[in-house]
């Protein structure tokens, strides 16, 4: 899933919160434009229990969007792992 921490009606850290409390690996880019918003949400990928692929600041540029993808295994691989 790409999102995008500045939403209308729902909050990227409200949408991390739920996507943790979902079964199984969960794939998540995070976007967003603000350096201290940034680290903020990396302190929380870190303690989270959900599996984050990374964080890309805008504007994304498809170089850094495919190679995350590149170093990330597809989720039925990580389903696999486990």
């Amino acid at each position: 899933m790409l999102t995008d921490l500045s939403m209308p009606n729902l909050s990227g850290i409200k949408l991390i919160d739920r996507l943790e409390a979902m079964p199984g690996p969960v794939l998540i880019v995070v976007s967003a434009g603000d350096e201290v918003l940034l680290a903020s949400v990396d302190q929380i990928m870190q303690r989270s229990t959900a599996h984050f692929m990374g964080i890309l600041e805008k504007p994304v540029h498809r170089d850094a969007l495919s190679a995350l993808f590149t170093s990330h295994p597809p989720a039925r691989a990580l389903a696999k792992a486990a």
